[in-house]
């Protein structure tokens, strides 16, 4: 069985009563630094001009000195490769343009054949049986009966056998109103247009689509006194056409 009574450790005191050892001293291993010298003084800057002006003739001595350089020779000219005269890129502008004048030649020739080719039709068909036209002088007495007056040896009427017909007159021999009462009824546009007024055509082309039937011609004085003085009055486009032709 163990004792748990024991008398504490008692360490022996004389170690106590032994004076301490001195400390060892270190002797330092970098040494003092030396005081530095002093700087001396900065003088203020003086600018030599006598001496800036030596530097700069002796610049320009040793550069008039010195050998000029030779010139570059000159460089030789880029070779440019020949043209080839066929199959290269040379030649395809020029065939470029013979083909294009071909073409507008055979467009041409296909136009003026067009054009004859209808001319003809038009020829044939339309205009095979138009009358001819009189002289100028002559259009009075178109399709009038010869009538015959009798007068006396003082000029006076005494008499006359056949249709009777009035006097030929002039515009100059008539009041300024009747012919302008007379274009105001038939053709508004009379001084403004040909023997044929398309705008009048096309406008009497409307209202005929829009109303069915023929409403409106259309037609000049000048295509009116074709019809009255050497066609017939039927409502057709071939008398259409030769009026047109006629007034013209």
């Amino acid at each position: 069985m163990t004792d748990w009574n024991l008398e504490p450790y008692k360490f022996p005191d004389a170690d106590r009563d032994k004076p301490p050892a001195p400390k060892e001293t270190v002797s330092d291993p970098m040494p003092a630094p030396e005081p530095e010298a002093e700087a001396p003084p900065i003088e203020p800057f003086r600018y030599d001009e006598a001496g800036s002006k030596a530097r700069k003739r002796k610049k320009k001595a040793q550069k008039a000195a010195k050998p000029p350089k030779a010139a570059k020779p000159p460089k030789p000219p880029k070779a440019t490769p020949p043209r080839r005269k066929s199959g290269g890129g040379g030649g395809g502008g020029k065939r470029n343009l013979v083909w294009l004048w071909r073409s507008l030649a055979i467009t041409a020739g296909l136009v003026i054949v067009v054009l004859l080719g209808t001319g003809l039709w038009i020829q044939q068909t339309f205009l095979k049986d138009v009358p001819p036209l009189p002289e100028r002088e002559a259009l009075y007495a178109i399709n009038r009966a010869p009538a015959i007056k009798f007068y006396d040896v003082h000029g006076v009427l005494i008499s006359s056998r056949g249709p009777k017909y009035g006097d030929r007159v002039t515009l100059d021999q008539l009041p300024a109103y009747v012919p302008r009462a007379f274009l105001a009824a038939e053709d508004r546009r009379f001084y403004y247009h040909g023997a044929v007024d398309p705008l009048a055509i096309i406008r009497a082309a409307r209202e005929n689509w829009q109303a069915g039937r023929v409403v409106e011609g259309g037609s000049t004085l000048s295509q009116q006194l074709a019809k009255g003085l050497f066609l017939t009055p039927e409502q057709t486009f071939k008398r259409k056409v030769q009026e047109a032709v006629l007034a013209m």
